[in-house]
């Protein structure tokens, strides 16, 4: 199970980095249409200039794009991919914002040809409405569609406090996951039911750490507790995993 959530996991980062990059070539083809052959485009800023050849703002749609990818990695872009709709709004605008100061720097440096500032302009413009369309709409199909279809994994986490409280929030900020919660102290009583009920996975972390302060004294903080065996299967304990 572990295994697939992270192939899952990679092949979710993967489709939104070619849909990102997608979004910045179409960016920049657009924003050289508006800027010399839309009629808007010529009204809003008037230019002397003549419509220069598409062949000669390769090499600056070429290093905008990998600035703009560059940016949008260092970013987090794909390492936290649910985030909210503001959050990732937020994000969105930060790294189209970055990418373009980069991008309109190197243009007023590079002085081989005389490259219009509007176009650096138009396209950052584009670039955050597609990003920002083009995730929600990835959201609205993975949730609605793809989830529906191939399924969530059930995760129980068993136990109470705190922990137990952290633990699920931690795993309900994934959507591939479904999470229920349910009190015990014996876990030898839960293995036949849990392998029948259809759950994949058990979080025990609560119980351990509890076992841990009895143990060294109930003046202990819950800080000292060691966290890093706090997922396992019933029966078959591994290490933790990072859910992305």
């Amino acid at each position: 199970m572990l295994k697939t959530l992270k192939h899952r996991l990679f092949l979710n980062r993967s489709v939104l980095f070619l849909v990102d990059l997608l979004c910045v070539v179409a960016a920049l083809k657009l924003a050289y249409a508006a800027r010399f052959y839309w009629e808007w485009g010529a009204r809003l800023v008037p230019s002397h200039k003549v419509a220069m050849p598409e062949s000669l703002y390769f090499p600056l749609q070429t290093a905008a794009v990998m600035i703009w990818m560059a940016v949008f990695v260092m970013n987090g872009f794909y390492q936290r991919i649910n985030l909210p709709f503001l959050d990732d709004g937020l994000r969105t605008a930060r790294g189209v914002f970055w990418g373009w100061v980069l991008v309109v720097a190197g243009g007023f440096l590079y002085r081989g040809t005389d490259y219009s500032r509007i176009v650096s302009v138009l396209s950052g413009t584009f670039l955050f409405l597609f990003v920002l369309t083009s995730r929600q709409a990835a959201r609205f199909f993975y949730h609605r569609i793809f989830l529906k279809w191939a399924g969530r994994h059930r995760v129980l986490v068993l136990g109470q406090g705190r922990l137990c409280a952290s633990i699920q929030r931690v795993l309900a900020a994934h959507p591939e996951l479904q999470v229920e919660a349910r009190p015990t102290s014996d876990l030898a009583i839960f293995r036949d039911w849990v392998h029948g009920d259809g759950f994949r996975e058990v979080y025990v972390g609560i119980l351990i750490c509890l076992l841990r302060l009895g143990r060294h004294g109930r003046d202990q903080r819950r800080s000292r507790c060691d966290f890093s065996h706090r997922s396992r299967y019933l029966g078959t304990p591994h290490g933790g995993v990072d859910f992305g």
